[in-house]
């Protein structure tokens, strides 16, 4: 005969036309969500593989120099450091977004209900739908994530020599000199 659905309304088993099977459509919607989640994640390692390959070409030109700018180096390497970090929490937060995407638009309910107690504090979150919270979370995870500002500074510094003991070096009397030669003026 018919079944029920959880919203109460009932459909016989046979295929009738213009209506989709409860379990047909969260296949659908869960198709769909890892085809949207997928090309997400491409686009932002696609994104992540370019930023990387430009800050390696950065410490390479920087350590290859005649006099290696280690302070360059150094800057390069925190901002891969820094957009990885900032990739992964928004990729993580649209994951949840749609995980909850996928919780709020199924056909099925269930609740959910989290406490917590540290000495004389305590909370509590409850929801009926698990879903708006995993979005909730997502969207604010995104939110942070793109709107931290994360800054490496870079200003090239003079080298201090050091001696063995942690001593400063005392500057040699001679100042050095200039083994090329002048480029001659054009007129």
């Amino acid at each position: 005969m018919g079944q029920e659905t959880s919203l109460g309304h009932s459909h016989n088993d046979s295929q009738t036309p213009g209506i989709i099977p409860i379990i047909g459509l969260d296949r659908r919607l869960f198709a769909v969500v890892c085809f949207v989640l997928g090309t997400v994640t491409f686009l932002m390692l696609a994104s992540l593989a370019f930023q990387a390959l430009n800050y390696r070409e950065g410490i390479r030109i920087a350590s290859e120099a005649a006099s290696p700018d280690h302070s360059a180096i150094i800057a390069y390497t925190r901002s891969l450091d820094g957009a990885v970090v900032k990739i992964s929490g928004v990729f993580l937060g649209f994951a949840l977004v749609f995980v909850g995407a996928l919780y709020v638009l199924r056909q099925s309910s269930s609740a959910y209900s989290v406490s917590a107690t540290a000495g004389s504090m305590a909370g509590s979150l409850q929801s009926s739908s698990p879903g708006l919270v995993l979005a909730t979370l997502g969207v604010i995870l995104v939110l942070g994530a793109m709107l931290n500002k994360s800054t490496v500074d870079y200003s090239p510094r003079e080298l201090v020599n050091h001696t063995t003991s942690g001593a400063p070096r005392q500057p040699d009397p001679k100042p050095p000199s200039n083994d090329y030669e002048q480029p001659p003026e054009s007129k």
